[in-house]
Formats: structure tokens, C-alpha cells, sequence
């Protein structure tokens, strides 16, 4: 993406639905070349992070970042990405609810409208980064173990927008 172009909206086209799932399918993003703004960074956290396997779609929703500085490239800041270690890493804190849907399954589960269970992340960090093609990355922290279950609610509908 451009600089100077500053929406969310112009990085994916609308949410795909899918009766399989009985949720939006995984966001897919254009790349974007320029340091990310707020808006930008919560799209590419899900263009990042959603992803589907035979078992489940994982699905980022609510995402409600600040960015809060930057630092130069460390040893554990985006390594599974190839990043860019001539550039900086954007600092990301915010909340976010993380989706775990199953596939509705009415023959024997009986669980259309009720095949997700959503954990709320009240609290976490993450950061974007460029990496050598000249993309930039988010994403932020799953936050998982016992302190997260308490914020798991199971029996939920699949989110249908971004």
C-alpha cells in the first residue's frame, strides 16, 4: 500500500462468509510497504493471525490497539518472519477476542450459532515489523493458561464482520 493511504478498509475487500464454519473466513490482505497507522495494523494483525485448519477456524476480533513506541530490532522480535533487521519494531498494546470455531455440524451437534468459543484478551502486547520483501507483519500475543480460561465463553456465534 501507498504512503499516505491510512484506512483498513482499502486492505481487504468485505468479509467472506462461510456456512461451513458459520463465520467470516480468514482476512486476507494487499501489502502494505509504509509504516502501518492503528487502523492498519488491527487489519494486518488478522490478515496475520486468522487462519483455518481441518478442525477450526482462528479468527482475531475487537481488536483495540495503541501504538506505543518503537525500538530497534531485538533477538526474539519477529524471527519466524524474516525480518528486516535495518528497521524498526512498532509496539502494539490493546485487547483483542480471540475466535476458535468449529464446523457447524447440525446432523449430530445440533450447533449452529453456538460452534465458537471466544477467550477476551483484556491486555496484551504485540508489535509490527518489516520484513526483506518490504511488507510489514503484525500481530499480537494469544495469551493462553488458566488465567485466560476464566475469559473463555464457549457456545458462541461465529463473527461475521471484521
Amino acid at each position: 500500500m501507498a504512503a499516505g493511504a491510512s484506512g483498513a478498509t482499502d486492505l481487504s475487500g468485505p468479509p467472506v462468509f462461510s456456512a461451513y464454519w458459520g463465520a467470516r473466513m480468514a482476512r486476507s490482505c494487499a501489502r502494505v510497504t509504509s509504516p502501518p497507522n492503528a487502523a492498519q495494523a488491527a487489519a494486518l494483525i488478522q490478515c496475520h493471525m486468522d487462519h483455518a485448519t481441518h478442525e477450526s477456524v482462528f479468527l482475531i476480533q475487537n481488536i483495540k490497539i495503541q501504538m506505543s513506541g518503537t525500538h530497534p530490532v531485538g533477538a526474539m522480535d519477529g524471527v519466524e518472519d524474516n525480518i528486516d533487521t535495518s528497521s524498526k519494531v512498532f509496539e502494539l498494546h490493546g485487547s483483542h477476542d480471540d475466535y476458535n470455531c468449529a464446523p457447524i455440524d447440525e446432523s449430530v451437534m445440533h450447533n449452529k450459532g453456538k460452534n465458537c468459543y471466544v477467550t477476551h484478551a483484556a491486555s496484551t502486547d504485540g508489535a509490527c515489523w518489516k520484513v526483506h520483501d518490504g511488507s510489514y507483519h503484525c500481530e499480537l500475543q494469544i495469551l493462553a493458561g488458566p488465567q485466560e480460561r476464566a475469559n473463555t465463553v464457549a457456545n458462541q456465534p461465529g463473527p461475521i464482520n471484521y
